[in-house]
């Protein structure tokens, strides 16, 4: 299960999203009440084809063996709320297998495939999560072949949560021996097991903000941090619970990409929640501070120096963290040609770099790469100790200088497939890896006009590169730097012409304009246009807040995939025209579904949060494998 983090930004969010927590009383104490089941006095229940023990029984989950009489047959099991029990077996088997059938339809499979791989046999332990408290529950079971046909009645236990409660429970939080200035690990060690509980850090400014570095404010944060919690991400508190709670002993690290910060002291902390997100139990904290970052020197020897490339070893004294890059010399040049200072240089990387540093830090002995660069220029391989955004090192800086352009005896192999209306599947495999290239598709009628050579191709992409290229933000061999493609990458070209001819090219180039290998390519012509599948139903279905609308094909078509819009009290994309329509639908968004279609008769959206009034605009495209399509407007409720 993922540890939630207070640190990350969803939380930080929620809190702000929520106002600041206020920590300055803690909760009052929670009900004590006697449990209705004690874990401790749990029992076997003896029922007709299974035997039930409930093993530990919490306001918000419970465990539980299931003990089937007959050790050899497979048999379902589920927990339900008694008012959404049907009455009879008969009826429960029913929902049951039309729920299955359901999620047997949406993975492509049959119904006993889906038996065959989720029914169960033989003795079971199970603990579920995410319980509503003080709430009676139906756990029932039965035995079912994977044909579907019950081989018992059905089996119910009847069990109620408790109240949330104070536990006796408390927690040993043991720091590890090896306490870094990036990273330390803990073990958490609840006297009760059975408890459910969460942990996590707080740097000492958060722990004294929300709590007043006092652990006796914690269990009013978690009153409030966990319903702000549960609302960003659209779920019940309980829910949340769940899927925050731990049990047992815990053996965590936490490190870097925690935020963790040298010379820094840390808070770690263990609490029991219940299932409504109040304290059960009081607060451990035990406080950790990161070792200060050791004084790194490092050892750069270069490697191998091409027209496009580089490698150079990085071999520092210390294994912390450091920043390692190529960057042109003539970037660190003032306005007479003079070169700036190092810390200059290092506040220049820093500023350009921003957020994306981290892809170009390491610790320990390292190899630095980079492909493709400019030929026949003068660079720096530039190396200092970065940490939780501090510099911790001077700068170590090698200067080089890459060869002239050169030419290379490389083949670049291009796949053309899944030719469609409008669309193509590409690929481009260089035959040596990296090796820079360009490539792009041009239509044949302007390959044509433009001599039908190679010499076409190459002054189709040197407009080309004109036309994306921007004089006024960075030259442009800087702009082919970035541009430039080194390894296999295939791509599915969308917004073609049906019945055109097409080409598309590869051929080596490094920044400075040059080329290197000859151009490849390959012809291809998209297909014409036909009448697409037709819908021959759409069919809604409500239930609560949820509508599911069900589109129905004609059983003689074959369809490859939908793109669906579907927006609630927005006509905008449904009064588009059709082409726009399709345009749109060629970008997904939060509203827009582009799918595979797995049974070819039917698809399915579904609409959550739907409120008494709403209008759901429906408005997309179905599609054949060769690219046809037919477009599908509907509302719901229908007008």
């Amino acid at each position: 299960m993922r540890k939630i983090n207070f640190l990350s930004s969803m939380v930080l969010v929620a809190l702000l999203a929520f106002g600041a927590v206020s920590c300055e009383t803690p909760n009052e104490p929670v009900d004590k009440p006697t449990p209705e089941v004690k874990p401790e006095d749990g029992k076997p229940v003896v029922l007709e084809d299974f035997t039930v023990t409930l093993t530990a029984l919490h306001s918000g989950d419970v465990s539980l063996n299931i003990e089937p009489e007959n050790k050899e047959m497979k048999y379902w099991y589920s927990l339900q709320l008694p008012e959404d029990m049907p009455e009879t077996d008969e009826e429960i088997l029913a929902a049951d297998l039309d729920y299955l059938k359901y999620v047997a339809d949406y993975y492509g499979m049959s119904l006993s495939e889906l038996l065959s791989t989720e029914l169960k046999a033989g003795d079971l332990e199970w603990r579920y999560q995410g319980l509503e408290a003080n709430t009676e529950y139906v756990l029932y079971m039965y035995g079912i072949g994977i044909d579907g046909v019950a081989s018992t009645g059905v089996n119910k236990l009847t069990f109620k949560t408790t109240k949330v409660m104070q536990l006796d429970c408390t927690f040993d939080i043991l720091p590890g021996d090896n306490i870094t200035a990036n990273s330390f690990s803990v073990t958490i060690i609840p006297s009760d097991e059975t408890v459910g509980y969460y942990y996590d850090v707080f740097p000492a400014w958060m722990y004294e903000e929300y709590c007043l570095s006092d652990a006796a404010n914690i269990p009013a944060f978690m009153a409030e941090y966990i319903p702000a919690l549960a609302t960003e991400n659209n779920v019940t508190v309980p829910y949340a619970v769940g899927a925050m709670s731990n049990f047992g002993t815990i053996a965590h690290d936490f490190t870097l990409d925690d935020g963790i910060e040298a010379n820094t002291s840390y808070f770690v902390f263990a609490i029991g929640i219940g299932a409504d997100g109040t304290a059960t139990t009081e607060a451990t904290v035990v406080e950790i501070k990161t070792a200060a970052p050791a004084t790194n020197t490092f050892e750069v020897t270069q490697g191998y120096v091409e027209d496009d490339r580089a490698t150079f070893y990085v071999c520092p004294d210390h294994n912390e963290s450091y920043v390692a890059l190529f960057e042109l010399k003539e970037y660190f040049l003032d306005e007479n040609g003079q070169l700036i200072s190092d810390q200059e240089i290092i506040d220049a990387i820093i500023a350009s770099q921003g957020s994306k540093i981290g892809n170009n830090m390491y610790s320990g002995t390292s190899t630095v790469s980079d492909c493709p660069m400019i030929p026949n220029k003068d660079y720096f391989c530039l190396v200092f100790g970065y940490f939780g955004g501090e510099v911790t090192t001077p700068l170590t800086k090698v200067e080089f200088r890459t060869k002239e352009a050169d030419m290379v005896d490389a083949d670049i192999i291009i796949t053309v497939a899944e030719v469609t209306t409008t669309e193509a599947s590409v690929s481009f495999q260089p035959y040596v890896e990296p090796m820079p290239h360009m490539f792009n598709v041009m239509p044949y009628s302007v390959y044509r006009e433009y001599g039908r050579n190679e010499d076409a191709i190459k002054r189709f992409n040197d407009e080309l590169i004109d036309s994306l290229w921007d004089p006024a933000k960075m030259s442009r061999e800087e702009w082919l730097s970035r541009a430039l493609e080194t390894t296999y990458n295939s791509w599915r070209i969308t917004e073609l012409e049906p019945n055109t001819q097409y080409i598309v090219y590869a051929v080596g180039m490094v920044p400075d304009g040059t080329y290197t290998t000859e151009v490849f390519f390959k012809e291809f012509k998209t297909k014409e246009v036909k009448e697409g599948p037709q819908v021959e139903e759409i069919l809604f279905n409500k239930e609560g807040s949820t509508i599911s609308a069900w589109f129905y094909i004609d059983d003689e078509t074959v369809v490859s995939k939908f793109a669906m819009s579907h927006i609630a009290n927005d006509a905008t994309v449904y009064n588009m025209s059709d082409a726009d329509l399709v345009a749109y639908l060629q970008q997904p968004n939060d509203t827009t579904y582009v799918n595979e279609v797995t049974n070819q008769y039917y698809f399915s959206i579904f609409d959550y949060n739907y409120a008494s009034g709403d209008v759901i605009y429906y408005a997309g495209a179905v599609y054949d494998p060769d690219g046809n399509y037919t477009i599908i407007r509907t509302t719901y409720p229908q007008q």
